[in-house]
């Protein structure tokens, strides 16, 4: 349906990973088929979804190179005057070709592990963004290790990371079982960054993180 509709401007999937994340591998190849071809999507939230990380870099591949596509997963892509949450003007928001925003508030945006790849990817190409609130949205330990691939080089001075899970795994729901691969890279990310001073309220992971460079 998605391969053929040509009025279809805005679609939120956002947190259905109980359905979707079943189909894995092959919910991500069929819907980037139907992306690949459909030329009137302007607005696309995919994220808390549970899908695998090389099938969502693939989609947001394919999502680049929309020339129509104004938002993805809470980032604002064109449209210049929404330098923070856009107060639902539109139906998700994150400014991916913007590389003039300095502040983005993305909270509470159903992000998940998918949401946070977009955000990584938004990092790599702007280099003036030095606040980013990504507080609730359900990283977990994978986008949390998202996000730090690319703290090292950028310029982020104030970071909210409050309410994410990230010492859980992707699809775990053991709260017992913790993984700590995501806070580590993301300490050792903000000690070699330099540049980030203050973070948002983040509970035991904030006193982890702090814990972690102090001991380095």
């Amino acid at each position: 349906m998605l391969a053929t509709n040509s009025t279809l401007k805005e679609l939120n999937i956002s947190n259905n990973a109980r359905y979707i994340s079943k189909g894995g591998p092959s919910f991500a190849k069929a819907f980037a088929v139907g992306l690949s071809t459909n030329g009137a999507l302007e607005n696309l939230h995919i994220g808390k979804n549970g899908i695998p990380v090389d099938k969502m870099n693939e989609i947001i591949a394919l999502v680049e190179a929309k020339p129509a596509m104004k938002v993805f997963c809470a980032v604002p892509f064109r449209d210049k005057t929404i330098t923070a949450k856009p107060a639902m003007k539109v139906l998700c928001a994150i400014p991916f070709r913007d590389k003039t925003i300095t502040e983005l508030d993305v909270s509470s945006q159903n992000l998940g592990i998918e949401g946070a790849l977009v955000i990584r990817r938004y990092l790599e190409n702007n280099g003036a963004l030095t606040s980013l609130n990504i507080s609730r949205n359900m990283l977990r330990s994978p986008g949390c290790a998202a996000l730090a691939a690319t703290l090292n080089s950028s310029s982020i001075a104030e970071l909210n990371i409050a309410d994410n899970q990230l010492s859980l795994h992707q699809d775990d729901t053991d709260y017992s079982k913790k993984d700590f691969t995501g806070l580590s890279q993301l300490a050792d990310a903000i000690k070699n960054n330099g540049a980030t001073r203050r973070l948002g309220r983040a509970e035991g992971s904030r006193i982890w993180i702090y814990n972690r460079i102090q001991a380095h």
